[in-house]
């Protein structure tokens, strides 16, 4: 599965603090931009929203649309996957105040209890980092439940320089 958030916003956002910029986590004016214009195709129709965002992670809001809904009207597991994707993606970038260059390396879905036609609200955090794997969380609670309806956890491999030479030479022609 690929990284939700479009690579070309990879670079680093400096954040003026007066004296000196820094990089540095972002909040959620920057999460809500992404979220409208830098998404992969099909996201930004989940209308999600940044209620907060710290460096300890981002809240994001699911509006209830009727398009999301499977028969049952609960919630289709593809869009909840896809907003665990953005939230924890939101997570890492209000962690760290960029992009990272990441790849997948697994994804959990944990259902405690379908979620129903309603809105929602979607809690990441950036659990760990390690040397060059990165694990996350989202929380999915209903409005108004106040309990756990479903849980995501992954975990994504972070890409080093060496990554990028080592691809870029096995895929450039060797010359004879």
């Amino acid at each position: 599965m690929m990284n939700l958030l479009e690579p070309a916003l990879a670079e680093p956002l400096d954040v003026d603090l007066g004296s000196s910029p820094r990089r540095l986590g972002i909040g959620g004016g920057e999460v809500n931009r992404l979220l409208r214009e830098r998404l992969a195709p099909g996201v930004p129709e989940l209308h999600l929203v940044a209620e907060a965002c710290t460096p300890d992670g981002v809240t994001l809001g699911l509006p209830f649309t009727r398009g999301l809904l499977r028969n049952g009207s609960t919630l289709r597991g593809h869009v909840l996957m896809a907003c665990a994707e953005t939230a924890m993606s939101a997570a890492i970038l209000c962690k760290f105040g960029e992009l990272r260059d990441l790849e997948t390396v697994r994804h959990t879905m944990d259902f405690a209890r379908p979620i129903a036609a309603g809105e929602i609200t979607i809690q990441a955090t950036v659990c760990k980092l390690a040397r060059s794997l990165m694990f996350a969380e989202a929380t999915f609670i209903e409005a108004g439940a106040h309990a756990l309806a479903v849980r995501v956890t992954a975990t994504w491999a972070q890409k080093s320089a060496n990554d990028y030479f080592n691809h870029w030479r096995q895929a450039t022609p060797k010359r004879a």
